[in-house]
């Protein structure tokens, strides 16, 4: 045991770039559990390693050894940003204008900081990282369906009162998410990762029956949400 945690603190250490990709893509559907209000802003767990991923970024912008070379969709989003700001003195609302942007500059700052420190050599343990999390809520999501079916309270399955079967007759499975759309939302993205190495014969990372297996839940999982936005979706994509 004792060794096996040496090996992967030793990968982990060997790539802080790779690590910091890896860590944000497993915490993604941790949206609700865990998190906490602070003035008003809920931190999470994405938000933390969000802040390492910006700090990171700009560690090795002072240090020269990243460049700050930005593609036209990168510079579309800068240009968004220096918009809404601009926009501030004239809103209705100044102080929702002024969250509005610090919301819309973290989360365009995090990206731009993500495809500065990405290297396609990270795709492999990356798609690993998001089925890893992606299986674990899902079968969360399941405790969640038949521990309210059996009365377990809310405080275990983690469920909100407005998607307990007492409102709809059975759950809406929610998971670690603040609403069964945005948990179906999330898992559209793991599962077309799935499906579209299972088409493509010559990205096969995984075995054809794990693929198989990983397609069937991720879509019974996102029936269980009963949002039709994602089912339509998911639809689509197929």
């Amino acid at each position: 045991m004792k060794l096996k945690i040496n090996k992967i603190y030793k990968y982990l250490a060997h790539d802080l770039n790779r690590s910091l990709l890896i860590l944000m893509v497993f915490v993604l559907p941790f949206e609700r559990i865990p998190s906490v209000e602070v003035f008003g802003a809920s931190i999470r767990l994405s938000v933390l390693v969000g802040l390492l991923i910006i700090a990171r970024t700009a560690y090795l912008l002072f240090k020269k050894q990243l460049k700050m070379k930005f593609n036209l969709q990168e510079k579309l989003l800068v240009a968004f940003l220096v918009w809404i700001f601009l926009l501030i003195p004239e809103s209705i609302n100044i102080s929702r204008a002024i969250s509005v942007f610090l919301f819309n500059s973290f989360t365009i700052v995090t990206a731009l900081s993500v495809a500065m420190l990405f290297d396609k050599k990270y795709i492999k343990p990356i798609i690993y990282s998001m089925l890893v999390s992606a299986t674990a809520v899902s079968a969360f999501a399941v405790f969640q369906y038949f521990g309210n079916l059996f009365g377990l309270p809310n405080s275990i399955t983690g469920i909100r009162d407005m998607y307990s079967w007492k409102v709809f007759g059975f759950p809406r499975v929610q998971s670690f998410a603040l609403e069964p759309l945005y948990f179906a939302s999330y898992l559209l993205l793991p599962f077309c990762v799935v499906y579209s190495l299972l088409i493509n014969s010559n990205q096969k990372i995984i075995s054809n029956k794990i693929m198989l297996f990983l397609i069937g839940f991720f879509a019974f999982i996102i029936f269980l949400t009963v949002s039709r936005g994602a089912l339509y979706a998911m639809i689509g994509v197929v």
